[in-house]
């Protein structure tokens, strides 16, 4: 269910997406250790949310690249 949850967050298409998912990576509920948690919010933020990803203002993917 969290998996869920983590890629609904990622896909949503209200603009501060960004900067929700970048809060998601503190999340409790988040461990970077856990393969299918970090496909659940990254792949389905760069795959699957262009609008956002793909921004005009180039920050998330300056910042996918940190």
């Amino acid at each position: 269910m969290v998996d869920k949850w983590l890629a609904i967050q990622a896909l949503r298409r209200p603009d501060g997406t960004v900067e929700r998912v970048r809060a998601l990576l503190e999340h409790p509920a988040f461990d970077l250790r856990v393969p299918n948690r970090v496909y659940a919010l990254m792949r389905n933020f760069a795959a699957g949310n262009p609008r956002h990803f793909h921004a005009p203002d180039g920050g998330a993917i300056a910042w996918w690249r940190r």
